[in-house]
């Protein structure tokens, strides 16, 4: 037996012996003297990722966004289940996710289940989510930074300039704006009307949202709006939240509204087996596992698949192990479309998309592959926080689009180019010197400006990559012809909302949204059940060690300096901005953008 071999048997026995404890131990947990009255307790925090890095070792599979609206939807419709307390603890996604979140709460309420959420601080989004509750409560300490809307864009012209660096950039659409990050120091007057709408957009959803979740006019809203932050008594006051207490003094208080002995269970639905054996050598387990139960065989029937397409747009992709980095390599995803459209169980594809854009040749060769499988069965995309540039065009891959009214869509364009770094080594004391034969040889080398006729080669080529990108749209937008789609185009990005109103989208919802909808084109009884496949395969890191590495799990390992870590948005950007290197066209969202 080899070496590998004895590994993976000692590991599966672990496995065993810690499912079959935990078993055990549930078994005989002591009834409750009375009868009793279960609140699922589930914890909101954090970005909310779309899915599971490729290879992974903290994350459990409940801290992703699905992982979490299956926990909601799965105690909504628990008949044991009384109600639901939600503990808000930093949410930091964005809104598109905001709303699935909220939206999967109004569902259990409606469906009788007594939401509860509890507040520690909370800023606009995450006090969204809360107010589609039955009941807001505030820890005594919280504050409610309840505000208007700010939108910040990150230039690094004046930088670039003062180091030597000079941007030869190139922007076909007046509202692109994705090279002003690296040439302007402020923004331009076309981006800055375009930003302006989409912040009017989501402060108008907030409002709404405010407005239908809390019962409070319009008028009162625009001014509590305008007076934040409160402290947990003055959001009270002003009829935000409902209690100020604990924790501890919130379920005493749910204990004496019902009949009987309330049961918080915590953690609700997560799959990791509560166990005993959490110390020493098993944590460890735990943590190589990230938290997975052990897999066991699909039930038979038919299944859709969700192809997770989360992060910048590269064609290809490095071998190597890289933990929690997150890019959309092309060619991985070609694999998974190939492997799930020749899938006889698989009736419908869900394509669901969180990028900014990146290389516009793998948004093309997504496109075409989604476009392929769609002649085999329904392909639906399900468009995430952000499906702008290279995201929306392979999310335009799809016979029908669903997105949030936040979602941050569109931004139909092209940006190429490359940076020129010849003053920078001048600085540092370094010279270059070139031999050539023929002409052009130097077209994309960062040591030389381009020539008047070079520059106009290289937009000539940009132009004829924006026409594909608006006909690729076209050609899959019911009603739209070339020139209606150029004319919601030109670089200007929108909300959810606006898209939908532009035809850019056909329907607004969520992710369980779009899967209803390709359950419908697949012709799937609605009382039938269906299996929901998740897609690419996540790998913990426990997999890789004993099975070795899988190129079709692996992306590139692309370390960023950890700062950037700190700078939400710079990091992604910065990535798909590097596949210039490789690529000579990008569709890339304009700068990176937060708004808070």
């Amino acid at each position: 037996m080899s070496r590998r071999t004895r590994w993976a048997a000692v590991f599966c026995a672990m496995m065993v012996l810690t499912v079959s404890v935990a078993r055990g131990a549930q078994r005989q947990a002591p009834p409750g003297e009375r009868p009793t009255v279960k609140y699922a307790v589930l914890n909101v925090s954090g970005p909310l990722p779309e899915s599971l890095p490729p290879v992974y070792l903290f994350e459990r599979e409940g801290d992703t966004l699905h992982g979490l609206l299956e926990r909601i939807e799965r105690a909504h419709r628990d008949d044991a289940v009384t109600g639901i307390i939600v503990r808000m603890r930093g949410f930091a996604g964005g809104w598109a996710k905001a709303q699935e979140v909220r939206r999967a709460l109004e569902r259990a309420r409606a469906a009788g289940k007594d939401v509860v959420c509890l507040l520690e601080s909370a800023g606009n989004l995450t006090y969204y989510i809360a107010a589609g509750a039955d009941r807001v409560v505030m820890v005594p300490g919280g504050r409610l930074f309840l505000s208007g809307l700010r939108a910040e864009a990150i230039f690094a012209g004046e930088l670039l300039e003062k180091v030597g660096v000079k941007p030869e950039l190139i922007q076909v659409g007046r509202h692109k704006g994705a090279a002003d990050a690296l040439t302007r120091t402020d923004l331009s007057e076309e981006y800055r009307s375009t930003l302006q709408a989409v912040l009017d957009s989501y402060y108008a959803q907030l409002q709404q949202g405010l407005v239908e979740g809390r019962g409070l006019p319009v008028s009162r809203v625009e001014v509590l709006l305008r007076r934040g932050p409160f402290t947990a008594q003055a959001a009270r006051e002003a009829d935000l939240v409902d209690d100020v207490m604990f924790y501890d003094q919130l379920l005493e208080a749910l204990e004496g509204r019902h009949e009987g002995r309330l049961v918080a269970q915590t953690d609700y639905g997560r799959r990791a087996p509560e166990s005993p054996l959490q110390a020493g050598q098993f944590n460890l387990l735990q943590m190589l596992m990230g938290g997975r139960r052990p897999r066991r065989e699909a039930p038979p029937g038919p299944a859709v698949a969700v192809i997770h397409a989360s992060g910048p747009l590269v064609m290809d992709s490095e071998d190597g192990l890289s933990l929690g980095e997150q890019v959309v390599s092309a060619r991985r995803l070609l694999r998974v479309i190939a492997e799930a459209a020749a899938d006889d169980s698989v009736e419908a594809i869900v394509v669901r998309v969180d990028s900014p854009g990146g290389s516009a040749l793998a948004a093309d060769v997504i496109w075409h592959a989604l476009r392929r499988a769609d002649g085999q069965k329904p392909v639906i995309a399900s468009l995430g926080d952000t499906a702008a540039s290279g995201g929306y065009y392979i999310g335009a891959g799809a016979r029908t689009i669903v997105s949030e009214p936040g979602t941050l869509t569109g931004a139909i364009g092209v940006l190429g180019g490359k940076l020129v770094f010849t003053d920078l080594l001048a600085k540092l004391g370094l010279s270059v010197d070139v031999v050539e034969s023929g002409v052009g040889g130097g077209l994309m080398s960062p040591f030389k400006e381009y020539s008047t006729a070079e520059k106009a080669r290289v937009r000539e080529l940009l132009e004829d990559t924006y026409r594909t990108f608006i006909e690729r749209v076209a050609e899959t937008r019911e009603g739209m012809s070339f020139r209606d789609v150029e004319r919601v185009a030109d670089g200007r990005i929108w909300t959810g909302l606006q898209a939908h109103q532009n035809g850019l989208v056909d329907r607004l919802g969520g992710l369980e949204d779009a899967i209803a909808l390709a359950r419908e084109a697949a012709g799937i009884p609605e009382d039938q059940d269906v299996r929901v496949l998740h897609l690419p395969r996540p790998r913990n890191l426990a997999e890789m060690l004993l099975f070795g590495p899988d190129e079709q799990a692996l992306l590139p390992a692309r370390g960023a300096h950890e700062v950037l870590r700190h700078l939400p948005g710079v990091e992604s950007y910065l990535t798909a901005l590097l596949s210039l290197r490789e690529e000579k066209a990008l569709c890339l969202m304009p700068a990176v953008i937060t708004i808070r």
